[in-house]
C-alpha cells in the first residue's frame, strides 16, 4: 500500500465540497487510498521516500538503476557470487566497500573501473529513495485521478456514455468512468520507472 499522495483536505478541495458528510468523507480517504495505491501502480513504485531492499541481476555494466528515485542513501550492496555448476549450497553474499562506488540521484556506479558482475539477481541493495515531499505535478495528477474517479461512482460503471435528451450528454474515457484523465498521466509520465527487469 502507497504513501497517501493528498491530504484529506486537499482532496476535499480537489473535489469542490464545502461540508462533506460522515459518508463522503469515508469515500474520500478510500479514494485517497486507491488514487495513491493507483499513481504507484502507474509509475512502477511509491514515490514517497522510503528505505527499502531490491535485489538485482547484474549486467556487467557499471551502473545499477534502483526504482525509487531520487536516490538520497545507500546503506549497502552486496554480491552474491556465481557459480554456473552445481552448487550444493547459497552461495554467500560479499559487501561491496562504499569507497567503490557513489551515486547519483537516478543510478548507482562504480568508481573503481570494476563492472558489476553478470548474474541473476545477485546484487542486493539497500538504500532510500523517492521524494521528501510529493511533488506538485504528482499531486496535482492526484487530484485529477480522484476528481475522476469520485465523479464516476455516480455512472454506471459498465457506460461509455449516457446521454438525456436537452438535459445531458457525456462520453467517458476509453476505459470507464473514473479512468485516469489523459492530463494526469502526462504529468506523471516523467516520473515513470524505467521499464528495465531487475
Amino acid at each position: 500500500m502507497a504513501q497517501p499522495l493528498l491530504t484529506t483536505q486537499q482532496a476535499i478541495v480537489a473535489l469542490d465540497l464545502t461540508a462533506p458528510t460522515g459518508a463522503q468523507m469515508q469515500q474520500i480517504n478510500t479514494l485517497i487510498g486507491v488514487v495513491s495505491d493507483a499513481v504507484a501502480d502507474l509509475v512502477g513504485y511509491d514515490l514517497q521516500s522510503s528505505t527499502g531492499t531490491e535485489v538485482y541481476s547484474g549486467n556487467n555494466s557499471d551502473l545499477l538503476t534502483p526504482l525509487r528515485v531520487p536516490i538520497t542513501a545507500v546503506a549497502s550492496i552486496t554480491i552474491r557470487s556465481q557459480s554456473f555448476g552445481f552448487v550444493p549450497a547459497p552461495m554467500p553474499q560479499q559487501p561491496v566497500d562504499p569507497g567503490r562506488y557513489a551515486f547519483d540521484d537516478r543510478s548507482i556506479y562504480r568508481t573503481d573501473g570494476i563492472r558489476w558482475p553478470l548474474g541473476r539477481k545477485n546484487i542486493t541493495i539497500t538504500y532510500t529513495g523517492g521524494f521528501a515531499s510529493v511533488p506538485n505535478p504528482v499531486m496535482q495528477a492526484a487530484s485529477m485521478w480522484l476528481k475522476g474517479m469520485w465523479l464516476g461512482l455516480a455512472a454506471d460503471q459498465n457506460a461509455s456514455s449516457e446521454s438525456y435528451t436537452g438535459v445531458l450528454s457525456q462520453a467517458f474515457w476509453q476505459t470507464g468512468p473514473g479512468a485516469i484523465p489523459p492530463q494526469a498521466r502526462s504529468l506523471l509520465a516523467p516520473y515513470m520507472a524505467r521499464m528495465i527487469a531487475p
